[in-house]
């Protein structure tokens, strides 16, 4: 899991969850042959993690050497918002992510409202309470986290907005394999993934009963506001919310007060 810095992100940590959704992020390993004939398979936690196919790849380049394999995994993510930003949430060593977490718990961390640290901490370590028997290893679960601005380049101090892949529970994911390809660089062979994503989708399936679309709908409102408050700050082109929009904003937060608080408390 890629840690918190807890006082950097201490805003970060004391939001609440706006939102959940799913969608698709590149696990890049490597694999080389070792000592009497065995192959290794190693990665690096959230380095690992890329937000799309061009980033894990871009990474594997840097990291060519004679002899490794990179190999791209297309896996499921649950993409966690708050209104400083997105968590993206992966259980990369099964077959089936989130296939064992523990279905009879209320599992209250998925309600509109939730702390994020609590909604963190479930899908970050093997929590007993939250997650049945064989439990996933802790080195399964990696992190990373998406702040709404968008990423400062600090070559030329422009902001980068990334759009990370929508995931539809109903379809098929991919895997990359490298192969040498001369001075030019590596290729890659391309193959359907076994990857299951039905655990996923009823992760989603109780987010939405524990909901109502009407507080689903305001949490939507407060994000999108908050994204473009924050670009604003990042954005010399930016423009601000049309006249409507933000009436029904400040209408959405007088109902739910509690959802986007005021910078100074109020």
């Amino acid at each position: 899991m890629e840690r918190f810095q807890w006082r950097s992100d201490q805003l970060f940590l004391t939001s609440m969850l706006l939102g959940v959704g799913s969608h698709i992020m590149y696990f890049l390993s490597t694999g080389r042959n070792a000592w009497h004939e065995t192959w290794s398979k190693r990665y690096q936690g959230s380095a690992s993690l890329h937000f799309t196919l061009v980033e894990a790849k871009k990474t594997a380049e840097k990291g060519r050497t004679q002899g490794t394999v990179f190999t791209i995994d297309q896996v499921p993510a649950l993409a966690f918002r708050c209104r400083t930003g997105i968590a993206y949430c992966t259980e990369t060593h099964s077959q089936e992510s989130f296939k064992m977490l523990n279905w009879s718990d209320p599992m209250h961390f998925l309600k509109i409202g939730a702390a994020m640290p609590d909604v963190i901490n479930v899908f970050s370590k093997p929590d007993p309470v939250a997650w049945g028997i064989p439990r996933p290893r802790q080195d399964s679960f990696v992190t990373r986290v998406f702040d709404l601005a968008g990423n400062v380049d600090p070559t030329n101090g422009k902001t980068s907005r990334i759009e990370v892949e929508p995931l539809d529970t109903k379809s098929k994911l991919n895997r990359w394999k490298s192969y040498p390809n001369g001075p030019g660089g590596m290729g890659w062979n391309l193959a359907e993934s076994d990857r299951d994503l039905t655990s996923i989708g009823k992760v989603l399936e109780r987010f939405n009963s524990l909901n109502s679309p009407q507080l689903k709908l305001a949490a939507n409102g407060l994000f999108f506001a908050a994204e473009n408050f924050l670009r604003c700050h990042a954005e010399e082109n930016w423009k601000p919310p049309d006249l409507e929009l933000q009436a029904t904003l400040r209408e959405v937060a007088l109902e739910f007060p509690n959802l986007f608080p005021r910078p100074d408390g109020k």
